[in-house]
């Protein structure tokens, strides 16, 4: 089943944009949910039948496949994961962060893996799933390592754990690899 949501941050970069009646608007057009909204207005769209469907974990430059950010992060993803499951959002999307180093794949897809476990814990504890979102490193976001499937793909398989699955952003990967089509239905055991 599909349920149409937006992205909060695409609908409201104008300052003079009136939250509430942008959040009355979008349910009376028929959305069912609002992703990455801030957390003072999660009552506000509750109260008008939206769900809140993600929150940014953390900052998406600074990410897992950095082991000397581990600890940091995981203590930031998990106080936004209990954030989610106390105020009823569905998922915490978590990066991997700007290309560190050679920017080689495989140490970073290990450090992935390594740095997210604990946390996939927390999360499947509090009733959160989190989603390793995959962006575009050619227009919006240079640099960012999680920029192709594979990379993503490579990381929840080896968690092999229902608690993390891909953010399949359709705009960023059509810029880094198209076929939209069968990367999804490869994939889409992985995509959450």
């Amino acid at each position: 089943m599909i349920r149409q949501s937006f992205a909060w941050w695409s609908f409201a970069m104008d300052p003079a944009t009136d939250p509430g009646a942008l959040l009355a608007g979008a349910a009376q057009a028929g959305a069912q949910g609002v992703e990455m909204l801030p957390d003072d207005l999660w009552p506000v769209a509750q109260d008008l039948g939206l769900s809140i469907v993600t929150l940014s974990g953390h900052a998406l430059e600074t990410g897992f496949n950095d082991p000397a950010r581990h600890a940091a992060l995981r203590d930031e993803v998990r106080r936004r994961i209990d954030d989610a499951a106390a105020g009823g959002c569905e998922a915490v999307i978590v990066f991997s962060g700007s290309r560190i180093g050679d920017g080689a794949d495989g140490p970073a897809i290990a450090a992935c893996v390594e740095g997210l476990g604990p946390v996939v814990e927390h999360a499947k504890g509090a009733g959160v799933r989190l989603l390793l979102e995959l962006l575009n490193s050619k227009v919006d976001h240079p640099g960012q390592q999680c920029d192709r499937t594979a990379f993503g793909a490579a990381v929840v398989r080896q968690l092999d754990d229902p608690g993390l699955r891909l953010l399949y952003d359709g705009y960023h990967m059509q810029l880094m690899e198209g076929d939209l089509s069968r990367t999804i239905s490869d994939n889409l055991d992985l995509i959450g």
